[in-house]
């Protein structure tokens, strides 16, 4: 599929520096559940954290990948119900990790589809930026182990501060089922060089694309501020005007037209040779 089938519309601009020159651009739906955007979407996105992740700002941050299954309660309602758990357990697990790494954190979210189990349904991957806290705290559970078993192999009974003491790895399965998702979670730490995390954050962007049962208006990849894919704003030298085909006698009026999305000059030999009409052919 080349093009949005759910968009009959393109826009249009004269040329920056060349009035009798014309630019279009095929408007898309943008939704998961359309065969052509979810991987446009997948596109973007792949280059947008790869783009992102090599800035300087980025350099040095040590990164976790945490992967979040939904309760049990919630997969044997159904899938859906799945997605609905793990964002609101999201939303109370999110401030627990901020107080435990001392601090925001820049995160992206994605959700993926699992049919093993009797009822199947959703889990998340989270690529977040609390590996320091992760590093200390994975530290601070080692140390206090060692003189622990120091000490009961000199023959002391083992504190009762030891059983305070969490692993990064106990502490998330303990948080997540605390804020009603469920206790199958993984805690891992990638590291901080920056191309081994933007391939991390890819891989789970890049797969189960052709799974579009995806609710509407429900986002399948979230991110904070600063990682967000940004919204590209309208041009402020150019004005974009809606369209809904290129007609034949347009190319009288313009010395050029030239199709952004499909990289190609529109002209009369290549694209009116059946019809009066350019884009969409396949709606027409």
């Amino acid at each position: 599929m080349q093009h949005c089938p759910n968009m009959r519309l393109i826009m249009v601009t004269e040329q920056l520096g060349a009035p009798l020159h014309l630019d279009m651009v095929r408007v898309r739906c943008k939704q998961w559940s359309c065969p052509y955007c979810a991987k446009e979407n997948a596109r973007q996105w792949r280059n947008h954290l790869l783009t992102r992740l090599g800035r300087p700002e980025f350099w040095g941050r040590q990164w976790c990948l945490i992967t979040i299954t939904a309760a049990a309660g919630a997969h044997k309602a159904g899938a859906l119900y799945t997605l609905k758990n793990l964002q609101r357990g999201w939303a109370k697990l999110y401030h627990r990790l901020k107080r435990w790494n001392g601090g925001g954190f820049d995160y992206v979210r994605v959700f993926e589809k699992h049919e093993n189990g009797e009822y199947g349904g959703y889990h998340m991957h989270i690529l977040a930026d609390v590996g320091d806290a992760w590093v200390y705290h994975y530290t601070v559970i080692t140390r206090v182990l060692e003189r622990e078993s120091h000490a009961m192999m000199l023959g002391y009974k083992p504190r009762k501060r030891l059983k305070k003491e969490k692993s990064p790895e106990r502490w998330i399965k303990d948080n997540c089922a605390a804020c009603g998702m469920g206790n199958q979670a993984d805690f891992s730490y990638v590291g901080k060089t920056a191309a081994g995390t933007a391939r991390y954050a890819t891989k789970y962007i890049s797969k189960q694309i052709d799974i579009l049962e995806f609710p509407p208006r429900m986002r399948r990849i979230q991110a904070s501020r600063g990682m967000t894919l940004k919204k590209q704003g309208g041009s402020k030298i150019r004005a974009w005007r809606a369209k809904s085909a290129i007609y034949r006698e347009d190319l009288a009026r313009w010395n050029k037209i030239y199709d952004m999305t499909a990289r190609h000059i529109v002209s009369i030999e290549d694209d009116f040779s059946s019809g009066q009409v350019y884009y969409p052919p396949e709606l027409l």
